[in-house]
């Protein structure tokens, strides 16, 4: 890939091309953040004992003593953290800035490194113990930089300075989704691949703004509020063999990195579509954890390739899935709200055909999570519409949505004759 698509994550963080200053007497970068992914792991460890202590009351009072020791450690380490950090206060609050708010460009970094890594240490938990460190240093500092609208903030409430009650600390509420007030478009593809649909043909940024043009038309017809989203195909299906056996080639964390960044400086929703191939869709979705995690990232299932059932490769004929696949990633993407406190999630599916998705009538119902079922075939607008009613608007579909192709819809719908619909798609995605 080109250079500037695929840009150098190695070397220090810069700020306008020149390293960023240690403030005298602060931690070192590299002990700073290996303090930072220490606090990471024992903010993972003591969710997984508050998890536990629920599933087994009986030894509730044994999980509490140990929550409450081990919290106890990790304050009084925080403290002395922070002493290491400059006295002057201007000083101390850079350095703090520097751990919880970076800029967009060591954003990326941090978020590049973590795709690697295990779930528990993605870059935004190693973000909220930072968060973390920062809060037990500086009681009583609120700065700018924490805000409710940060992507750090659920985590903040977390690892924030510990109170010791009687009273357990509630779980992060998570917030309404973005389909209760508002229709979504999309423009989809591969970022790197301009035949699998029209978000190829773009840059990140040029991509972020033809999505707004195509946002601004579908309000214009009809005044619905509308947000823009990049639909991009993460894991592409192949027609011959992969090493690993899945028949996938992933995007991987450098072809992902500046399509989250123009999605994030844009406003913008980021739906991360997996074609499935040989693996299973919940193995494919936790590798994507990391991303999903941001309250601005959703997710995509693709039945079409999902051909292991039938033991032929992806293309050579039309893949299923089942309800149950669905519902594991519907309970596993609803745990990360809760967990974070994020906003409702959309797990979109695409359908064609009936036998795409096998016991549809199965699929649970999860509060957090909006199942949007994608009509995406091309055609007449005629025969579009048969399939839209038959799919998207079917019963176990929670939101409707319908795909339109540039070149092989014959004609391709305007705005103004789905928004004249009984029942609009909540979501139109352009290929």
């Amino acid at each position: 890939m080109p250079a500037e698509i695929h840009p150098d994550f190695a070397g220090r963080p810069t700020r306008g091309g020149a390293a960023v200053p240690v403030p005298p007497g602060a931690l070192g970068r590299d002990l700073l953040r290996a303090f930072e992914a220490y606090f990471a792991a024992e903010q993972a460890n003591l969710e997984s004992l508050g998890r536990a202590s629920e599933r087994e009351p009986e030894f509730g009072g044994f999980y509490r003593d140990m929550l409450t020791e081990q919290r106890r450690s990790l304050s009084a380490l925080a403290f002395q953290i922070a002493s290491m950090l400059p006295d002057h206060p201007a000083s101390r609050s850079h350095a703090i800035a520097s751990i919880v708010t970076q800029n967009r460009a060591q954003r990326a970094r941090a978020l590049a490194a973590s795709m690697g890594a295990r779930p528990r240490t993605s870059g935004l938990l190693v973000a909220g113990a930072a968060a973390g460190i920062a809060a037990f240093a500086l009681l009583g500092l609120r700065g700018p930089e924490i805000t409710a609208t940060s992507p750090i903030a659920p985590r903040v409430a977390v690892a924030a300075p510990i109170v010791f009650t009687s009273t357990p600390t509630p779980a992060p509420v998570p917030q309404p989704g973005v389909l209760e007030g508002s229709r979504v478009v999309a423009i989809y593809g591969h970022p790197y691949e301009p035949i699998t649909g029209i978000l190829g043909k773009y840059a990140p940024d040029q991509a972020a703004r033809e999505v707004l043009r195509l946002a601004r038309e579908a309000e214009a017809a009809d005044g619905r509020p509308t947000v823009g989203a990049l639909h991009l195909t993460v894991n592409v299906a192949q027609a011959q063999q992969t090493v690993d056996g899945t028949y996938l080639e992933r995007l991987g964390d450098r072809g992902l990195e500046p399509w989250v960044e123009a999605a994030r400086a844009n406003g913008l929703l980021l739906i991360l579509d997996t074609q499935i191939g040989w693996s299973d869709a919940l193995t494919e979705t936790k590798l994507l954890e990391p991303l999903l995690r941001l309250p601005f990232v959703h997710l995509a299932l693709d039945p079409e390739f999902a051909t292991k059932s039938q033991h032929l490769a992806p293309g050579k004929t039309i893949g299923t899935l089942d309800a149950a696949s669905v519902n594991e990633v519907q309970e596993y993407l609803g745990g990360i709200v809760r967990r974070d406190g994020l906003p409702r999630k959309m797990l979109i599916v695409h359908q064609f055909r009936g036998d795409m998705i096998t016991n549809a009538d199965r699929f649970a119902s999860d509060p957090d999570i909006e199942i949007v079922v994608d009509m995406d075939g091309f055609g007449s607008p005629g025969v579009k519409l048969d399939a839209y009613d038959q799919f998207a608007l079917a019963p176990y579909s929670e939101r409707a949505a319908i795909k339109l192709f540039f070149e092989w819809d014959t004609p391709m719908m305007t705005p103004h004759e789905l928004a004249a619909l009984p029942k609009p798609p909540a979501i139109v995605i352009y290929q």
